[in-house]
Formats: C-alpha cells, sequence, structure tokens
C-alpha cells in the first residue's frame, strides 16, 4: 500500500480523496514538495503508524473513495518520532516490521519524519492510504 502524508492548513476532503484532482493540486502545480510518501505491506500499518508517532494510534477513517481512504493524523501531528533520532531507533523498526535494512527502507522513514518535522506547525495532518488490492 502506499501511505501519503499530507499537511495542510485546512481541509482539502474532497481534492484529497480524487486522485487527478490532488494530482493536479499537489503535484502539478505545487512549486514545493507538498507531501510524503511510503510504500508498506498492508501487514506493517498499525507498526509504521505506532512507530512513527511513538505511541498506539487508533485509526478513524474521514472518508473513502473507490480508491483511497483518508484518515486525519491531526492529533497526532506533534508526536511524532524527530528525524533526528530515528538513527538510534530504526533497528527497533526492523526487528517490528521484519524489513531489511535498506538504504530504501531508512530513507523512506526518514523523508516521512522530516516531512513531518517540517510541517508540524500546519493546521490538519491527514494520511492517504491507497491500497493496491482493490
Amino acid at each position: 500500500m502506499n501511505l501519503i502524508f499530507i499537511a495542510l492548513d485546512k481541509s482539502d476532503d474532497d481534492i484529497l480523496l480524487d486522485e487527478e484532482l490532488f494530482n493536479e493540486k499537489y503535484i502539478i502545480a505545487s512549486r514545493e514538495p507538498s507531501f510524503e510518501n511510503k510504500f508498506i505491506n498492508d501487514e506493517n500499518f498499525s507498526n509504521l503508524m505506532n512507530f512513527v508517532f511513538q505511541t498506539e494510534v487508533k485509526i478513524n477513517n474521514l472518508d473513502n473513495s473507490e480508491s483511497r481512504k483518508l484518515i486525519n493524523l491531526s492529533l497526532y501531528k506533534e508526536k511524532h518520532l524527530h528525524p533526528n533520532d530515528l538513527e538510534k531507533e530504526y533497528f527497533k523498526w526492523l526487528d517490528i516490521s521484519k524489513n531489511e535494512n535498506t538504504m530504501t527502507e531508512y530513507g523512506s522513514l526518514i523523508c516521512v519524519l522530516a516531512y513531518l518535522e517540517s510541517n508540524k506547525n500546519k493546521n490538519e495532518l491527514y494520511l492517504i492510504v491507497e491500497s493496491f488490492n482493490n
């Protein structure tokens, strides 16, 4: 599954759920990266959320479309693992996830954490979940 983390000043649910509108607004028209994504296997979804936010994350779907689920993570936006702490916590993640130690694995995690850190002052934090099993 593909997880897209996006921090916004105000909600944009209809656009976030529509892949075409999302691409137009947040990829084509955006001058700077406005979101971060990570690919994971379905079994590690809860593990990743709990690791990134350093607490047990309760997931409540805000809305669904045919290919996407929208989850509001604003409650957790200031609880994420700081990117500077990933180096000492990374092997815990590998133990939990059973993933291999690769540059891609480390790089995707550090990018998500850096995105969360640099956008923690935004009012809203959303997660768009795109499942490949649809």
